[in-house]
């Protein structure tokens, strides 16, 4: 399997299953795990609703007297079971 950060690969999209489901590989999973997600026209068949706060922060660059710059990342997010029989 080639390692996607080098050959530039990344998730793709490989197949339908029964004409209903859109079938991705991911090269970073292992080969016993797995995703699957289902996305409806109404929000009504929702079974998880993800809530992002913060998307996605970066702070400005700093450089301290051991002159290596730093900067941190961060998003803050909520994940909510609305209907636990999906």
């Amino acid at each position: 399997m080639p390692d996607p950060f080098v050959s530039g690969r990344g998730i793709r999209k490989i197949g339908r299953l029964k004409g209903m489901l859109d079938i991705y590989y991911d090269p970073t999973y292992a080969d016993i795990e797995w995703v699957m997600g289902y996305k409806s026209d109404s929000f009504l068949n929702a079974g998880v609703v993800y809530a992002p706060y913060i998307a996605f922060y970066a702070t400005p660059v700093t450089t301290l007297d051991d002159l290596v710059s730093r900067q941190a990342m961060y998003s803050q997010y909520a994940i909510h079971v609305v209907n636990s029989s999906f």
